[in-house]
């Protein structure tokens, strides 16, 4: 995301990749991840259905909880708990282009197991990168559409 949005910034390896074990991102993306673990859970022990419309619906979670971190500085529980609210927000009328995403990437990752996970080298950045672009673009037109 950093990259996106500052065509400037230098990329570090290392301590980009390390950046989620910071003290200003570790604990709440413990947290999201926990939370977000329990309303998939929820939603599969349901029915598959539920579980796919909670991963679709909540899925930007991280995203804007970074982007809520960059705004506010220090993070709360309300914060934590509300990114999950925003993401349902940023991903009204996107939800099937999202899933349309999430299914390309399927046929990617049985490539992938056939290859005994050799292709996760260049898919994994890849996958996230497209996310990003994609949760660039949703917000980007979300704003544009609230002025």
């Amino acid at each position: 995301m950093d990259k996106l949005r500052n065509p400037d910034y230098q990329i570090n390896a290392i301590k980009d990749s390390l950046q989620a074990f910071s003290g200003k991102y570790f604990f709440p993306l413990l947290f999201i991840t926990a939370l977000l673990g329990l309303f998939l859970e929820a939603g599969f022990m349901l029915y598959v259905l539920p579980g796919i419309w909670f991963l679709v619906i909540f899925s930007q979670s991280f995203l804007v909880f970074k982007d809520d971190q960059a705004d506010q500085g220090k993070w709360s529980l309300r914060m934590a708990f509300s990114s999950f609210s925003r993401s349902t927000i940023v991903m009204r009328g996107y939800k099937w282009t999202y899933f349309s995403i999430i299914f390309e990437f399927f046929f990617w990752e049985i490539l992938n197991a056939m290859t005994h996970e050799l292709l996760s080298v260049w898919l994994q950045p890849y996958e996230q990168l497209v996310m990003a672009v994609f949760y660039k673009k949703i917000v980007e037109n979300n704003q544009q559409t609230q002025k």
